[in-house]
């Protein structure tokens, strides 16, 4: 990582560029510093092509850093000007802050001049930016002439609110860093005092690898301790158990996943469908006073120290869809809580789970060892939906699990989908009510 911090406590600012160890990186002459922008230059060697590799940054204008829009016009020509006169390739990015995609804007025009006069263009045409449908703000500038990049791809934005331009060069891929290791053979080992050390080396690096494995597992037991998936996991690795899926037979596997998710929608119908017979007058015992129920009619906004409860008391599991894993999640509670919990005050405002976070994985599962894994009936379907959904679900059941037992609308009879009740205490009650 070569970087140029921010210059200053101002918000914002500060340029780098993070690279393999293996690309052949050079430090440029230096660099003239400009008020109005910040840039880092790197001369990159790709095959034997040498690319100018140019980050920059241009902070808006506001009254605080004093900076306008002809002065950063002014500054960057001066720099295009010994940019274009060195004979290798230019390549040119950053975040410019300016609405490039805009052609009646003045500043926009004025700089899609100035690139024209250095024979230069701007080849990003996507919004970078999740403020608006239209703001391409972060460019890819290189010479009109140059085939050097193709494959130009913005994603969506998920951490920061700049989006990620990817791109290809038209280069051939470095070579792999090959490193010679020289070592001795140990049957070659002639001398008492080479053996002895060789000797305890050997039991010394057999102690820390049966501790580190102890210390692996032991870890992963205890952050998984209410997950039994991952337990019985863990298990079946420990003793070396394979456990094969139980699939009905098939030739293609294409036509069996859509044999599944036809099912898996038939199914789910089914259930809403049947909805609307679950009226408050077929459910016992609710005749009398359902006329003075107290309705949950909005879901309240829940503060980043609730959330980050939630987030710490839950294991580690993760989804396809999630960007980054549970436990690194929770390692960067501090930067990414307060986005979290805008996303779930969000939801719980409008009533509405994003389409994103309603896609879920689903893996069908053999109910019972019994049953035939031909029939359709006998498979479950298992979905794993994205953290934060999940997350969204947990406040939900909270706050729905709280009214229901602050205004005593529970069922006493209830043992399924209840705090502290399993099928062991419905035995017991069973067991108490036939003794009594």
């Amino acid at each position: 990582m070569v970087h140029i911090p921010r210059s200053s406590s101002q918000r914002g600012g500060g340029v780098g560029i993070l690279h393999k160890d293996t690309l052949d990186l050079k430090i440029t002459e230096t660099v003239n510093t400009f008020a109005s922008f910040e840039c880092i230059e790197r001369l990159l060697k790709l095959d034997s092509t040498w690319i100018r590799v140019v980050i920059v940054y241009r902070p808006p204008v506001s009254s605080v850093n004093a900076l306008s829009v002809s002065m950063f016009l002014s500054e960057f020509s001066v720099y295009l000007e010994n940019l274009v006169l060195l004979h290798v390739e230019v390549l040119i990015m950053g975040d410019f802050n300016f609405h490039t995609d805009n052609l009646t804007n003045h500043n926009a025009c004025e700089f899609s001049n100035l690139l024209d006069k250095f024979i230069m263009s701007q080849h990003v045409s996507e919004p970078t930016h999740q403020s608006g449908n239209t703001l391409v703000l972060d460019l890819l500038i290189r010479r009109q002439d140059s085939n050097l990049i193709n494959g130009i791809c913005v994603h969506t934005p998920w951490i920061s609110d700049h989006s990620i331009v990817q791109f290809k060069t038209n280069t051939k891929k470095p070579s792999v860093a090959r490193k010679t290791i020289s070592y001795r053979r140990w049957k070659s080992l002639d001398s008492p005092e080479d053996i002895r050390q060789f000797n305890e080396n050997s039991e010394y690096y057999s102690h820390l690898l049966v501790r580190t494995r102890q210390k692996f597992y032991t870890d992963k037991i205890e952050a998984n301790y209410g997950d039994q998936k991952v337990l019985f996991r863990v298990l079946d690795k420990l003793l070396h158990r394979e456990n094969q899926r139980q699939f009905p037979p098939h030739d293609n596997l294409d036509d069996l996943t859509n044999m599944f998710v036809d099912f898996f929608v038939r199914k789910i119908d089914t259930i809403r469908s049947q909805l609307h017979l679950a009226t408050v007058d077929n459910l016992l015992g609710f005749e009398s006073s359902c006329e003075t129920v107290e309705k949950l009619e909005y879901f309240s906004s829940v503060s980043e120290h609730q959330i980050e409860n939630i987030i710490r008391l839950t294991n580690n599991k993760s989804c396809e869809h999630d960007p980054i894993p549970t436990w690194l999640l929770k390692q960067c509670i501090p930067a990414l809580l307060p986005i979290i919990t805008k996303i779930v005050n969000l939801s719980l405002h409008d009533a509405f789970m994003p389409t994103l976070f309603r896609q879920a994985f689903l893996t069908p599962i053999l109910k019972n060892i019994s049953l035939s894994r031909d029939e359709e009936n006998s498979l479950r379907p298992i979905s794993n939906l994205s953290y934060v959904s999940k997350l969204i679900e947990k406040v939900v059941d909270t706050q729905l699990t709280n009214h229901i037992q602050e205004h005593n609308l529970d069922e006493s009879l209830q043992l399924a989908y209840k705090k502290h009740h399993s099928t062991e205490t419905a035995w017991v009650r069973l067991h108490n009510d036939i003794l009594s």
